[in-house]
């Protein structure tokens, strides 16, 4: 009986939620706890600034690389999600030690390339085992992603600003923290007891076997009674829905919103250094005046996608963004230029919350992989001011684009099904 209960539990839906809950804040954490510290770092290693928007680029890098991989070694059954999943976190911990205790800077980016392939690890199959567990339940599905989702906010609200403060006390101590993140979510991991999973190939089986039971005048409730050849019945995809017109404006937009968005992480920390000689701490306080509005322009930006689609939403958001970000070219009164500063930061993260909040299931990481390395160099090169201008300069270029996404329609009847279908359409018909 009591071994009965411990499997139950270990093979429960809050478990597993849970757990991946802890992995997302997790990633995002070991992610942004170095930008207020990083430049600190390099100036120890009497090494250039141009690094810090390379090393946060590095782990866009490896996120792209690792979700490949990894999802292709899941989907060949090569590995199972639980064992990935402790695997990528066992990568994770030792790439944090590599790069707590590195004192070369090509090392530093090998660690960060790893800690970026171990996080998407992850991430995918976090995500992947979430959906083995709800394959059957679409009502619940969308309120547990999104809680699993707020733990990228709060890593992103609570990474900088911890990394900072941690600094002031010794060098290795916010990677201490990354490390104690990454241990508990390991035992959680371990803990989880994978459930039965159908393979892309089964997935087809069943569909074609449902398709000719229907065909053949077979019963609904034959179909209904099994909630699993249910789901892969009305789940379908094909690769051509990733190179209509609307899906290609959606990677396209999410590209060049990430990149605009991702700038800012190497730059400002040195912008606040050069405006004010900050130290980690006071840098990774300043973060949050970015960070907060961006939550809150987050939820509105999904609020006004789920009623007016994303074309409503970008056709009113991108000048939002390229009216903050000129505003943060303007210094602003010397009296009071941090208040001013602060005023701009808040208003440009609650306009990036708004436009980046549709689009960001499409995976944003090409552009995190471009913005860092983009920003760093023209910060270095031409200064904050021209820094903003030149991306000012790209979204106005890119604005005219939103125009062509299709229309959604003015109204569309309910329509009561037992079916349900995910996929890009939820995004792009909008």
């Amino acid at each position: 009986m009591v071994e009965s209960r411990i499997t139950q539990f270990r093979r429960s839906r809050p478990l597993a939620v849970g757990v991946v809950f802890l992995g997302s804040f997790t990633d995002i954490a070991v992610y942004s706890v170095i930008i207020p510290i990083i430049p600190f770092i390099l100036q120890e290693l009497n090494e250039s600034e141009s690094w810090i928007g390379i090393y946060l680029a590095i782990y866009g890098l490896g996120v792209i690389i690792g979700s490949l991989l990894i999802g292709w070694l899941v989907t060949k059954r090569f590995i199972g999600k639980k064992w990935g999943m402790v695997g990528s976190l066992a990568t994770l911990f030792g790439a944090i030690a590599l790069f707590a205790f590195s004192h070369n800077v090509w090392l530093l980016a090998v660690a960060r390339l790893l800690q970026g392939f171990s996080a998407s690890g992850v991430w995918v199959l976090g995500l992947a085992l979430v959906a083995d567990l709800y394959h059957n339940d679409d009502k619940n599905l969308g309120v547990v992603m999104g809680f699993i989702f707020t733990g990228v906010a709060i890593g992103q609200l609570m990474g900088p600003p911890i990394g900072g403060w941690l600094y002031e006390y010794g060098q290795v101590y916010p990677f201490v923290f990354c490390a104690a993140l990454v241990a508990v979510d390991l035992l959680g991991r371990l803990l989880i007891e994978e459930p039965p999973a159908t393979t892309v190939d089964g997935q087809k089986q069943e569909s074609e076997s449902n398709a000719q039971r229907l065909q053949q005048g077979s019963s609904s409730s034959t179909l209904n009674d099994d909630p699993l050849q249910q789901a892969t019945a009305a789940t379908t995809f094909s690769m051509k829905q990733l190179f209509t017109k609307d899906s290609l404006l959606v990677l396209a937009l999410c590209f060049i919103l990430s990149t605009c968005l991702t700038q800012f992480e190497p730059t400002l920390p040195l912008h606040l250094q050069d405006l004010f000689n900050y130290d980690s701490s006071q840098i990774g306080t300043i973060w949050l005046a970015f960070v907060i509005p961006n939550i809150f322009g987050g939820l509105l930006g999904g609020w006004l996608f789920d009623r007016y689609g994303i074309r409503f939403v970008c056709i009113y958001g991108i000048p939002l963004n390229i009216i903050s970000m000129a505003l943060l070219m303007v210094p602003g009164p010397s009296s009071g230029r941090l208040a001013w500063l602060s005023t701009m930061l808040v208003i440009s993260g609650f306009s990036f919350g708004i436009t980046f909040s549709p689009v960001a299931p499409a995976i944003a990481a090409v552009g995190i992989a471009v913005g860092p390395v983009a920003g760093g160099f023209l910060y270095l090169g031409v200064g904050w001011m021209w820094e903003q201008a030149v991306f000012v300069g790209a979204l106005v270029l890119f604005y005219p684009v939103v125009f062509l996404f299709t229309r959604p329609p003015v109204s569309v009847p309910a329509v009561e099904t037992g079916d349900s279908q995910v996929s890009l359409d939820a995004i792009i018909s909008k």
